[in-house]
């Protein structure tokens, strides 16, 4: 059935992407490399079940454009965020990130709950601070059990 409606799929992230920017919450908080809360996650107990799910969170679409842009320790900071932004009870919830070794910061942002095919799914959008740059990246991603899983 997923595989018959994908034109579906594919055209309602692309129109809710355009409903996001009606929200008029924007909640702002925090992730950073030596950050080594494990409340950022909730529900999770251990670091290496954090780690897992974070990295579940951002899987090979958007995964291979932030590794051309960032550090193997930066990648495991946005990989916390991005879970933390998309985890987050409202839409507009931002993220803001930040490596004090490297000096790469950023902010990911979450959009409004959607559903497809009976799973929750949100908007993103990564806004990236390096080598005196700023790179945006979007994309949308859909909750599979505990995880969330990038639309492609």
């Amino acid at each position: 059935m997923l595989v018959r409606n994908w034109k579906k799929l594919m055209v309602l992230p692309v129109v809710v992407s355009g409903l996001a920017g009606c929200a008029t919450s924007d909640h702002v908080t925090s992730a950073s490399a030596d950050d080594s809360s494990s409340s950022i996650f909730g529900f999770w107990s251990s670091d290496s079940e954090q780690n897992a799910a974070a990295h579940a969170a951002i899987d090979s679409a958007t995964e291979g454009q932030l590794k051309q842009l960032l550090r193997s320790g930066d990648l495991d900071t946005v990989y916390k965020a991005q879970s933390k932004a998309l985890n987050a009870s409202d839409a507009g919830n931002k993220v803001v990130w930040r490596n004090r070794f490297s000096g790469a910061q950023g902010t990911v942002k979450s959009g409004p709950v959607y559903y497809v095919n009976d799973r929750r799914c949100r908007d993103f959008q990564h806004t990236i601070a390096y080598d005196e740059k700023t790179q945006v990246i979007k994309g949308a991603a859909c909750k599979d059990g505990e995880r969330w899983a990038a639309l492609n």
